[in-house]
């Protein structure tokens, strides 16, 4: 198959990934959602940065359905059938190696079976796995398995077959023939086309890595950074002056700085979202008006009294009380000597609630005070300043008292 071995050579010089397609390519007629998901994460796997592709296994001749060994090879006969759907265990029959061995029988009895069981051996290009016995199945669990006796250029040998096993490549070189595994097929319009095995497999090979590249473009395009839909977020915030510079310099711990919200945030968000599905939000916004317009005032009111309470105030406060009781006090003594009481005694009196409860009658008020602090200042000053204030003569005491 000259066709074949150019293919199997040219491949040899493809990826890993590719090699493995194409050996799926072979392998069946149509590949399965899980073949190409997993050609996929090879492709991902190999073809990232620092990737290494050692240990792949590369697409060979034993790979390719039908091509054996290259030698004479005639079936004999099977035997040692075992989990061969509902055939007993050790079955065994007989094939002409010259001529026409047939198979005939009602519905049921096997014939399909033994047809898979070729297809399967002999690596068909179109195949169905045997299933086991399904009401006898072995314990433990066995593969679908058979013994093949063949004529190799006309020396008998014997081939091992276990299902999903690696191809015997003498038994690769038995063709098995039926419809599915025609390549000379009728078109639509009943035309006869024909072409080379293996042709075929490389339009699917270049079909399928157009499915990948749309693929690996689509999640391409959804990696890539659009900033048009963080157009609303632009503004003079730090949030807007962020995404006006966003790009793939950003600094991320900012980004995940900006993008977490807090518990006061959830709660302004939920606050937002009640106010803007209620059917009529005026009345809700006029009394938060009218409770914004009473917080100002109370404002500006605790600012106006906010000069009688701080420390200078409080400090001027306690400064005129300690001189209003200090008068008071200055007060009593002047009374004491007035009345002819001791003056250390008057000092002990207790300081009375009402400034005037121990005045002489007359005495006390404004006038009378001012008049009593100039006659102190004449007396101590000018009058009598070799004298005491406040100590009088005996003619003096007898005077005021009568």
């Amino acid at each position: 198959m000259p066709l074949l071995d150019e293919i199997i050579g040219w491949a040899g010089g493809l990826r890993p990934w590719q090699q493995e397609a194409l050996r799926r390519i072979f392998a069946r007629a149509e590949l399965t959602q899980d073949d190409i998901e997993t050609i996929l994460r090879m492709v991902r796997e190999q073809e990232r940065e620092d990737a290494t592709t050692g240990g792949a296994r590369p697409f060979t001749l034993d790979d390719v359905p039908g091509a054996g060994s290259g030698a004479t090879v005639r079936l004999v006969g099977v035997s040692g059938l075992d989990q061969v759907n509902g055939f007993p265990s050790g079955r065994a029959f007989d094939l002409a190696p010259e001529g026409m061995t047939i198979f005939f029988g009602h519905n049921g009895a096997g014939k399909s079976g033994y047809a898979r069981v070729f297809k399967n051996a002999c690596n068909a290009r179109h195949r169905v796995e045997v299933l086991p016995d399904a009401f006898g199945a072995a314990t433990p669990a066995r593969l679908p398995s058979a013994d093949f006796a063949i004529l190799v250029d006309g020396t008998p040998e014997t081939a091992r077959w276990v299902q999903n096993g690696p191809a015997h490549l003498h038994l690769s070189s038995v063709s098995v023939y039926d419809a599915a595994c025609a390549n000379d097929y009728i078109d639509a319009e009943g035309t006869p086309a024909f072409q080379p095995y293996g042709l075929t497999h490389l339009t699917r090979l270049v079909l399928l890595q157009r499915d990948l590249q749309a693929r690996i473009g689509t999640e391409r395009n959804a990696l890539a950074l659009d900033t048009r839909q963080f157009e609303p977020l632009k503004g003079d915030t730090e949030v807007g002056r962020y995404i006006a510079k966003l790009g793939g310099d950003s600094d991320r711990a900012v980004l995940a700085r900006l993008g977490t919200v807090g518990d006061d945030e959830l709660r302004r968000l939920e606050f937002l979202k009640r106010t803007l599905l209620e059917s009529d939000p005026v009345p809700q916004a006029l009394a938060l008006e009218r409770l914004a317009t009473r917080l100002d005032q109370a404002q500006r009111r605790a600012e106006e009294v906010q000069r009688w309470v701080n420390d200078r105030a409080i400090a001027r406060a306690k400064e005129l009380i300690t001189t209003e009781k200090t008068a008071h006090l200055a007060m009593q003594l002047a009374q004491a000597r007035l009345q002819d009481r001791d003056t250390l005694n008057a000092m002990e009196l207790p300081v009375t609630s009402s400034p005037t409860a121990t005045l002489l009658e007359g005495t006390g008020a404004e006038l009378w005070q001012t008049m009593y602090r100039a006659a102190e200042a004449f007396s101590q000053q000018t009058a009598y300043p070799e004298h005491p204030w406040g100590r009088l003569r005996e003619r003096a005491k007898s005077y005021a008292k009568a």
